[in-house]
């Protein structure tokens, strides 16, 4: 469903949302394993 412009735009808004998620929930050394994990 959607141009893949629109998937692409959606996927970096959902990943914004659960970055910044985290970022207050997990500690600075859990974030980033995350971040090298995604």
């Amino acid at each position: 469903m959607g141009t893949p412009r629109a998937i692409a735009l959606g996927r970096i808004n959902f990943w914004g949302m659960a970055i910044a998620f985290f970022s207050l929930v997990l500690t600075h050394a859990d974030f980033d394993i995350i971040a090298i994990i995604v």
